[in-house]
């Protein structure tokens, strides 16, 4: 038996139009340590291991990863913060595209939210902070653009019948609610809302 020593920080919000009192507590915690199972090495996980390198390829500069997917041999790797590109590498081919494309036109995105494979349509589609979902082929080559109806999504998906589901921390008003999943169709026109959270005293009560 061993004892470890773990800091526990313990808060009380009062509520949230008030201030809140933090208070630090230190207290001492007996970890069984013979409770702990034996160490699992990973070739007892998994029957192969193996490991692909991403071609090099000047302009393909990965800052830091932000979401990372493999899709039908794609690697697809998004840097949201330091390039604010999305990367693709294709394992069998060895080819790599990237969609760059920053900025405030039409056809350009400000800020990258997510991004959604549509594997049916074989497009990729990118949530854009502000307000809109741009669509690229495979090789990331621009297709077209769709306005999410005035709705900040912070993530999104798209549905089989080619609907967008968004969800936003801050809602639409009905019925003194707000709702954090907005139905969008393939336009991007409103078609429903669910999932709501009530309003106690000014504040979302989940």
């Amino acid at each position: 038996m061993k004892n470890y020593i773990i800091g526990i920080l313990a808060f009380v919000t009062l509520s949230c139009n008030e201030n809140y009192k933090v208070e630090d507590k230190v207290n001492n915690i007996e970890v069984a340590t013979s409770n702990f199972t034996n160490t699992i090495n990973l070739d007892e996980l998994a029957k192969k291991v193996s490991y692909i390198k991403i071609p090099e390829k000047e302009g393909f500069e990965i800052g830091k990863i932000s979401d990372l997917q493999m899709i039908n041999n794609r690697i697809y790797i998004l840097d949201s913060e330091v390039s604010e590109a999305l990367f693709i590498a294709d394992i069998s081919t060895k080819n790599t595209y990237q969609i760059n494309r920053k900025g405030k036109g039409p056809m350009e995105y400000q800020r990258i939210k997510n991004f959604i494979v549509d594997t049916i349509k074989n497009e990729i589609n990118i949530l854009d902070n502000q307000r809109k979902i741009l669509k690229f082929d495979l090789q990331g080559n621009y297709l077209s653009h769709i306005s999410t109806d005035n709705y900040y999504f912070k993530s999104f998906t798209i549905t089989p019948n080619g609907d967008y589901l968004g969800y936003q921390q801050l809602g639409i008003q009905r019925d003194g609610t707000y709702d954090r999943i907005i139905r969008l169709d393939s336009t991007g026109k409103f078609k429903s809302s669910f999932a709501p959270v009530e309003m106690v005293q000014g504040c979302m009560n989940p």
